[in-house]
């Protein structure tokens, strides 16, 4: 398969489990099984391989709140601390995954995403020394204004601020009608506002 894709100028990206089997030049690893630990993604760059970081007890976010609280999503590190300075470009980034075949309907996908996909765009857009959770919630709660305005369904995190300072924000219509398509995707903005 990897031949192939060759051809077509593409990698093969594979989840963690690749590594056990001895990977294939160019291969691109996705970890995910967090009781491996992130020293798979050290043994993929040992091996020269690029890697994706999602575990997924960190950014699955099909996962309730009470399994993966908001708070654990904004203290993701796409670069896990075992891997040194020196190999952290190996590291592509990152994927905040959510998998559809158990949410009913768009009301409960957007509880559940929101404001975790909120936190997870912060923390992969900004570098580390730029961010701060209570900055981010004041920003998140004027966010949630928009979401609201909006129709979309979030997650009433008793840590939004209720009374954020005001700003200005211009909210786009909602579609007439949204469905949950399992290979659907969501824009999303980031909380500031930007």
């Amino acid at each position: 398969m990897q031949a192939f894709l060759k051809t077509k100028q593409r990698d093969i990206i594979g989840w963690d489990e690749i590594t056990q089997g001895g990977l294939a030049n160019g291969a691109v690893v996705q970890w995910w099984r967090a009781n491996v630990g992130p020293s798979v993604v050290n043994t993929a760059i040992s091996q020269g391989s690029y890697t994706i970081t999602s575990p997924y007890d960190k950014v699955y976010l099909m996962d309730g709140y009470d399994k993966i609280p908001h708070r654990t999503v904004y203290d993701f590190d796409a670069v896990p601390s075992v891997v040194s300075p020196d190999n952290a470009h190996f590291v592509l980034g990152s994927e905040a995954c959510f998998w559809t075949e158990n949410i009913p309907n768009t009301f409960d996908l957007e509880g559940k995403m929101y404001p975790r996909l909120c936190a997870f765009s912060e923390v992969m857009w900004s570098p580390r020394s730029l961010r701060n959770w209570n900055s981010y919630l004041t920003s998140l709660g004027r966010y949630v204004t928009r979401l609201s305005n909006t129709g979309i369904n979030y997650y009433k995190d008793p840590l939004i601020p209720a009374n954020p300072p005001s700003t200005t924000i211009t909210v786009m219509p909602r579609p007439a009608q949204m469905t949950v398509k399992q290979f659907g995707s969501y824009n999303t903005d980031t909380c500031n506002g930007n």
